[in-house]
């Protein structure tokens, strides 16, 4: 099983690379998951022995690490990583208002913020990637294998979350 693990990464690992290279955009990223498969494969090594398409496994291993990677990226999205922060800033911008206003405005954005760093992973990530970093829903769809529909419900709930605190924080004394 050893010869066939060690046959199998010499002559699987770049198609093997390019699949996981296709969903995860990261090289490095496709690198280290790649690594990984193959790490498992070595660690269940008695395991293997009662696998009949070992090719599968891997595979199927890699999809499971694709998928473990997006479910990490979605639990760290930060509104400070946002790419476009100003996209915020001019949505909430009120031309002529005093200093008053300006402070107001700038207390309010900070709420927002934090509203926004409360609402589950997923329904974050796609509120910023299409309303602040403006991807359409398709190229999130593409990017995070979602469905286009639910990423658009997962955006209205989201929106309608924020717009529920919001106006239980009384937000249009902000303005």
């Amino acid at each position: 099983m050893e010869q066939s693990i060690s046959n199998i990464y010499k002559e699987e690992k770049p198609r093997l690379f390019n699949y996981i290279k296709s969903k995860i955009s990261d090289f490095q990223e496709a690198e280290d998951i790649l690594s990984e498969v193959f790490i498992q494969a070595i660690v269940n090594f008695n395991t293997l022995e009662s696998i009949d398409n070992l090719l599968g496994w891997l595979y199927t291993v890699a999809k499971n690490k694709i998928v473990d990677s997006y479910r990490k990226k979605n639990r760290k999205i930060h509104f400070s990583e946002i790419d476009n922060q100003e996209n915020l800033y001019q949505l909430l911008s009120i031309p002529g208002k005093d200093i008053i206003g300006k402070l107001r405005q700038q207390e309010l954005i900070e709420i927002i913020i934090e509203e926004i760093e409360k609402l589950p992973p997923e329904q974050m990530e796609v509120l910023i990637e299409h309303e602040l970093n403006g991807k359409s829903f398709r190229e999130i769809s593409r990017k995070t294998e979602v469905p286009l529909n639910t990423l658009i419900s997962r955006k209205q709930y989201a929106l309608k979350t924020l717009r529920q605190k919001l106006k239980k924080l009384s937000w249009r004394n902000y303005v």
